[in-house]
């Protein structure tokens, strides 16, 4: 994963990676799960990260077995305005 900065405070976004190993890449899958680690849901009670929740293991899944580049973004604070969003998306994915 990688650490985007931005802001005038200690605001950021960790992105996960999940690049296809299959072919050429034809789709990507974009997760914006928030804050507490990006993992989303049916994650372990009381962890911030865990490899065995919804969203890493569907991004896993996707970039191992089809033509598709998976990208988590997770929040340093709650609330991001769509503006920071979209800009935070195209940052991880271009």
């Amino acid at each position: 994963s990688r650490r985007l900065s931005h802001g005038e405070d200690d605001r950021h976004i960790q992105v996960a990676r999940h690049r296809s190993s299959v072919a050429a890449v034809q789709a990507i899958v974009v997760f914006l799960p928030g804050v507490n680690g990006g993992v989303g849901p049916c994650r372990e009670h009381r962890r911030n990260f865990d490899g065995g929740a919804l969203f890493p293991s569907l991004a896993q899944e996707l970039s191992s077995h089809f033509p598709i580049d998976c990208y988590r973004l997770s929040w340093s604070h709650m609330q991001p305005t769509l503006a920071e969003t979209v800009h935070a998306v195209c940052r991880a994915v271009l």
